[in-house]
């Protein structure tokens, strides 16, 4: 039987560290919130923070 996982990875384009990420059987927005919370706390940055935020466009 074949399994999808889905990965979601929040890299910081500057040192190209991953920040963050999320493995599963499922991926829903709720996921990526909580990732890019991660990603924002591992950092120390403010909620005023400027972020810039790219995608890689992948299905």
């Amino acid at each position: 039987m074949d399994r999808f996982f889905f990965q979601l990875s929040v890299i910081d384009v500057f040192d190209r560290e991953v920040m963050a990420y999320h493995l599963g059987l499922c991926c829903t927005a709720k996921d990526a919130v909580r990732v890019l919370r991660r990603a924002v706390a591992k950092r120390g940055l403010s909620a005023r923070c400027q972020l810039i935020l790219r995608t890689d466009n992948e299905p």
